[in-house]
């Protein structure tokens, strides 16, 4: 809860106001700060956007271990020099089927 109150004081003082609130953009460790941010200070946010993050907390669902393991396999192939293969090893893992055909612009 520390970093998210400290988050909204950086707020206060950029002039976000409950009449004026900000988007928030939050990415791993920032995007669990965002959450709790939302949470304690919900008038300060207008939109949150979450990129590579867990939600934390005692009734957090983690990814099967197989998952992890194939995610850090595609993190650490990054070195080959291939980010075509690099997105396709990692979009499946990520996404569903479904989501990635009617999303073909990830890629």
């Amino acid at each position: 809860p520390t970093f998210a109150d400290d988050a909204a004081a950086v707020l206060r003082a950029a002039g976000v106001t409950e009449e004026r609130p900000a988007f928030v953009f939050g990415i791993s460790l920032g995007g669990m700060i965002a959450q709790e941010l939302v949470l304690r200070h919900p008038a300060r946010v207008r939109s949150l956007v979450l990129g590579r993050t867990l939600c934390g907390g005692e009734h957090a669902t983690m990814p099967e271990p197989g998952i992890l393991e194939a995610l850090v396999d595609v993190v650490a192939s990054m070195s080959t020099g291939d980010p075509a293969g690099w997105v396709d090893r990692q979009l499946p893992l990520l996404f569903t089927p479904e989501w990635i055909a009617a999303n073909p612009a990830i890629r």
